[in-house]
């Protein structure tokens, strides 16, 4: 076995607490330290001048940005003596953290003025020589950079080699001094700008200070938010209040100044603001509970802020409307009042949200509340993150979200994809879709894992995997998402073990604020293209002039733990490309074109040679020296190549280390070796040390690809691990445990637990759905069988039918056919077969749940054909309770048959210990199939099931049975822990 690949001691120092650590670093200390002025106030402090002038404006600004919403402005009126030479100066200074000088250091900005002339320089700390006007203080000197030419564009300007620039300045100091100086330790504490640039006006707009590897021991603090305040207190004057950015919703988009603006947002409770900055987050989403100094942090930072505003606590009943109490509605629109009188002082709302996961329940009290801020505030977008209802809601509101937890469940990464797209589907036009994206451990999994309903801290690694973040990221993309919120900023934490999770995050927004502006210009309904890889679906965003290809791995079981996810050679066939445009693989690190392309007769055959999770192709012909193409080029050599290369190789360091201990507890835990698992660390430990030397020679592209291949070895490990322990299963959620590699020491566990036990007598009454009588022909009531329930939850204009029926004797329903039709009424991708039902073997009757689309009629007359989604329509069956000891092993076994369709989940069957995530989702089968489940019985000693149909079609179950698993009568060791195999099983129904 491959020793675990350690981190230097101060990094796992640093690890412990997420406040003390900063994303730009690969290695600490060394960190490179950047701001993009995106606060609210102004970072440079007016310096010394030999020169008359005034300052005229001082401010952010804007007006012109070079990444982030504002830059920094500067405007100076000079008046210079006659007879003035070149040596003129009026300069602004900015404290920075302590960069060694040495030919790794780079410090730099970006300027942009109407006049050639600014000029940057840093200030040196001789830190072995006194000053000799003032001893009690080090030497300095002032090094020159480079000057300002372009004028009227963005230049960044540096120094070169700032080690060579002091070695030519040293002479100059000796003949001052009269005497060599020792110039070891010499470090950069300050960037200064000359922006006199002669007689008269001079505006500057500076943006994108960057300087490192800094020092974080000594110094001033490291933070935007700190360095800024320091700044204020010595500038010792008031700056000009910030200039508002509007903010308002046409066509569908969030226009902030007129832009489009693509939300990245993120819950917050707990993170610093810094490091969610730094993650390249742009808002925050704050409960109606958040403190004004939190809020106001925020801004501060240069977020965007999205507030969830409180509503009346009145339930209100759809089938019983009543009218409010005029009392009572006053009452709720002054607090909402109040509520909004908290932020429109500031410029910084985004929108305003009106809470997650609502139903057709809440409208009242969202339109209630939603009149009051469309009159206090009509520009701003309203939000509602809804579960049904989205009809009825879209008169009252501007951003529709959707969401659900798939990760640790049985809903495949392709069944997620298609509720996406339905979810979509019934969000109307002129609406921005968006959705949370998990980044968390949702309560069921946290109770399961740790035996309480939170946890702030995990002893263990756990899950998610950075992997299935990207993919569910890149799938709301796809699927019409113009906005993204993740969903816990707690799970990013290093005490949960979050830092592979919160680098993701980092690289993700990286590359979506790349494509931002061509994505606003696409369809948000995406063509579905094949590849040579079953596994992998691309995405086709369509816009007027350029195309969007987003390939995404969906392969089976993604959703637990992911596979290596890799294909060497991904061809995609892309039609109608616009002629003369180029294919471009677009990654945080780089932009490349591809280069084998053909044409063939379904359009242009692209081929990308390494294909990881995901990708971005645009097809552009803007690729000239002005073009997209050559933006992002510079943009990855020159001010995120470094970071995003140093992001890489860090995540995969956390990566590797979570999986060795994980793959460690396995094997204590009685689970097999994988016989490969040293030579799979080796292969990620060369990769890491490849990323390292290439990125110490600032190859940032290459190093980013060679950090993302180390995680390549690791991923085939931990779903090696993974594939052993499922294999014995006939479904991953038998086991609570084995629906995540991180959870797999405690699945051994609980298998090893099982081993030496035997199925006792079933315990649960009428799983047979057994009859005195035969059933009737239209099937007999489910409530025949004592304590057995019924519940629909029908919105939709759907029949739902649950019924006892006889198995011998009766015909199939016809199957419901989806002729071709638009938005909602698009093309079915399940096509339902007829389901022979009619199984003799367990006795004359099974449980049928059946649902069929009302007749509609389009204003024309003609009869629609049924929907793609249907929006909340729920047929399920409920049993009674079963009763064992509590702390008991029950294995639950059952028969099904289904062909369901207009929903992601098909028919679910769970039980009350699991729940619905651990429950079996069926859709189409083409015989009977048996699963088994095992559980723990809680404290209350109860378990039931749910049978719960979710869309058209028919459902078929029989012969549930709960049998308590007890110890063998002659208990011998078994020498391997195959476990949880069915008794005496077979795959399917005779």
């Amino acid at each position: 076995m491959s020793s675990r690949f350690v981190l230097p001691a101060v990094l796992v120092a640093l690890l412990g607490s997420l406040a003390a650590v900063s994303l730009t670093t690969a290695q600490q200390p060394p960190q490179v330290y950047r701001d993009n002025f995106s606060g609210r106030d102004v970072s440079f402090v007016a310096g010394d001048a030999n020169i008359k002038y005034a300052e005229k404006d001082h401010k952010l600004s804007d007006e012109h940005n070079k990444s982030a919403r504002t830059s920094e402005y500067i405007k100076i009126e000079a008046t210079p003596p006659a007879g003035a030479t070149e040596a003129e100066f009026v300069h602004y200074y900015y404290e920075t953290p302590p960069a060694v000088v040495t030919e790794r250091m780079t410090a730099s900005v970006w300027v942009k003025a109407y006049r050639a002339g600014v000029q940057i320089k840093a200030r040196v700390v001789f830190p072995r020589e006194k000053d000799p006007r003032n001893p009690d203080a080090p030497l300095t000197t002032l090094i020159p950079g480079e000057k300002y030419e372009k004028v009227r564009q963005w230049q960044r300007l540096g120094f070169g080699d700032p080690a060579d620039q002091l070695k030519k300045h040293l002479p100059v100091l000796h003949a001052r001094l009269g005497r060599a100086i020792d110039p070891t330790d010499a470090y950069v504490d300050r960037i200064v700008l000359n922006v006199y640039a002669g007689p008269g006006t001079t505006e500057v707009w500076v943006d994108d200070l960057e300087i490192g590897p800094t020092r974080g021991d000594v110094g001033p603090a490291t933070t935007p938010g700190d360095r800024r305040a320091v700044g204020a207190a010595a500038a010792k004057r008031n700056r000009p209040a910030t200039k508002a950015v509007p903010v308002e919703f046409a066509d569908g988009q969030i226009l902030v100044d007129g832009d489009p603006f693509f939300m990245l947002a993120i819950r917050h409770t707990n993170t610093p603001l810094h490091v969610l900055r730094e993650a390249q987050f742009n808002t925050v989403w704050f409960p109606n509970d958040a403190t004004p100094q939190t809020i106001e942090e925020a801004i501060r930072y240069g977020f965007w802020i999205v507030p969830t505003l409180p509503l009346d606590a009145v339930e209100w009943d759809a089938r019983k409307p009543k009218k409010p109490d005029p009392e009572s509605v006053k009452r709720d629109a002054d607090r909402v009042t109040t509520y909004l009188r908290k932020f429109l002082s500031g410029d910084a709302v985004l929108m305003w949200d009106f809470g997650s996961g609502r139903t057709k329940e809440d409208l009242e009290r969202v339109v209630r509340a939603s009149d009051v801020v469309r009159t206090y505030d009509p520009r701003r977008p309203r939000a509602v993150d809804l579960w049904d209802g989205y009809q009825a809601y879209s008169s009252y509101v501007n951003a529709i979200g959707a969401h659900r937890w798939p990760l640790f469940s049985s809903l495949e990464m392709e069944m997620y994809r298609e509720w996406l797209t339905q979810r979509r589907a019934l969000t109307g036009p002129g609406k921005l879709a968006w959705t949370w994206v998990q980044t968390h451990l949702p309560d069921w999994y946290v109770q399961l894992l740790t035996g309480r309903p939170d946890c702030e801290s995990f002893d263990d690694p756990i899950g998610p995997h950075p992997e299935q973040i990207r993919i569910l990221t890149y799938l709301s993309i796809a699927t019409g998402s113009r906005g993204l919120g993740f969903w816990s900023d707690k799970f990013l934490s290093n005490a949960c073990h979050g830092r592979d999770r919160l680098l993701e995050l980092a690289l993700l927004n990286t590359e979506i604020e790349m494509i931002r502006p061509i994505l606003f210009d696409t369809q948000d309904a995406a063509t579905w293209l094949d590849t040579n890889k079953p596994e992998v679906r691309a995405a086709l965003l369509r816009g007027p002039k350029e195309l969007v290809v987003l390939p995404i791995w969906l392969g089976a079981g993604t959703q637990y733990t992911p596979p290596q996810a890799t294909v060497s050679g991904l061809t995609i066939r892309v039609p109608m490309v616009p002629d003369g445009t180029v294919p471009w693989l677009v990654t945080a690190a780089g932009v490349s074109e591809i280069k084998d392309v053909k044409r063939v007769a379904a359009g242009t055959e692209i081929k990308i040679a390494e294909f990881d999770t995901t990708a971005i192709v645009v097809f552009t012909s803007d690729y000239g020296v002005q073009g997209k193409v050559v933006r992002w080029q510079d943009e990855t050599r020159f001010k995120i190549g470094n970071k995003v290369a140093e992001w890489a190789i860090l995540q995969a360091k956390e990566q590797y280390n979570k999986a060795f201990t994980t793959h460690q507890k396995i094997i204590a835990a009685g689970g097999p070796d994988i016989p490969e698992a040293g030579e799979l660390f080796a292969k990620a430990k060369q990769y890491l040390d490849a990323a390292e030397e290439l990125a110490n020679n600032k190859q940032w592209d290459v190093a980013y690809r060679e950090a993302r291949r180390a995680v390549r070895p690791i991923r085939v490990l931990m779903r090696a691990d993974w594939e052993k322990a499922v294999a014995p299963l006939d479904t991953t959620t038998a086991s609570p445990y084995a629906v995540s590699f991180y959870s797999l020491p405690q699945h051994w566990q609980f298998a090893r637990e099982v081993a030496g036990l035997v199925p006792g007598p079933n315990g649960f009454p009428h799983g047979g759905f057994e009859l005195s009588r035969p059933a009737p022909t239209e099937g007999a009531a489910v409530a025949s069988l004592p304590g057995w329930e019924v519940r629909k939850l029908i919105l939709d204009q759907v029949d739902g039918l649950a019924a006892i029926i006889n198995v011998k004797g009766q015909e199939d329903p016809p199957p419901v056919r989806t002729p071709p039709g638009k938005g909602r009424y698009a093309p079915q991708n399940v096509t339902l077969q007829p389901l022979d039902y009619r199984q003799p073997e367990f006795g004359q009757h099974c449980l049928r749940l059946s649902m069929s689309p009302k007749r509609e009629l389009d204003k024309g007359g003609k009869v629609l054909p049924p929907p793609l989604a249907v929006e909340r329509t729920v047929l399920a069956v409920d049993s009674p309770p079963a009763t064992f000891p509590p702390g008991t092993i029950v294995r639950i076994s059952f028969w099904v048959k289904a062909s369901i369709a207009a929903s992601a989940d098909g028919v679910v069957i769970f039980d009350t210990v699991g729940g619905e995530p651990l429950g079996v989702r069926v859709r189409g089968t083409a015989k009977w199939l048996q699963y088994h489940l095992y559980r723990r019985i809680p404290a209350s000693g109860k378990i039931a099931m749910t049978f719960a149909q979710t869309g058209l079609g028919a459902s078929y179950i029989d012969d549930v049975k709960i049998e308590p698993m007890y110890p063998a009568a002659s208990t011998v060791q078994a020498p391997a822990p195959t476990v949880l195999t069915p008794v005496g099983a077979t795959s399917s129904r005779r």
